[in-house]
């Protein structure tokens, strides 16, 4: 082959892999599980300042949550938490909810509500579908108290 007849080789090879990368992208990025935006997360960025105002107040309660989640079973995954007051003594008597978002899927997140069994623990099984990392999002309201903790757990290990 004659040196000068690689230069239109090399070009439609140069295009060859250009269009093959854009393809390769083009699917990628409309792949429904490449990535996911938090679910309504305008609404969340509008309320930032009240946001905040939950956040300053959740610190003056001093209250505060410790978590573990389970190994994850037939039946789902045991998510045990414990709520302390400021002197960190338990609290019994409120209402907990819990979502739990995974790490890799958070297109797809898992709620509930949790159950009191006294000294301060409540409890649930959730059907949690992977192992790792877990942000957990809870919601506590006790009489006219409001109180909300984000935890990050993986599946199986104390906090």
């Amino acid at each position: 082959m004659k040196p000068g007849a690689m230069w239109p080789v090399a070009i439609v090879t140069v295009l060859a892999v250009t269009v093959a990368a854009n393809v390769v992208l083009i699917v990628a990025a409309n792949d429904p599980k490449a990535s996911v935006v938090e679910s309504d997360y305008y609404r969340k960025a509008v309320a930032f300042d009240s946001t905040m105002a939950e956040r300053s107040a959740d610190l003056k309660l001093g209250w505060r949550m410790e978590a573990r989640l389970g190994l994850p079973g037939a039946k789902g995954t045991k998510f045990e938490a414990r709520l302390l007051d400021a002197n960190g003594l338990p609290l019994d008597g409120a209402i907990v909810q819990v979502v739990a978002v995974h790490n890799l899927d958070a297109g797809r997140p898992v709620s509930g509500p949790l159950v009191g069994v006294g000294d301060g623990r409540y409890v649930a099984m959730l059907p949690l579908a992977h192992t790792g990392r877990w942000e957990l999002r809870l919601a506590v309201q006790r009489g006219t108290q409001h109180f909300s903790a984000d935890l990050h757990q993986d599946t199986g290990t104390l906090p």
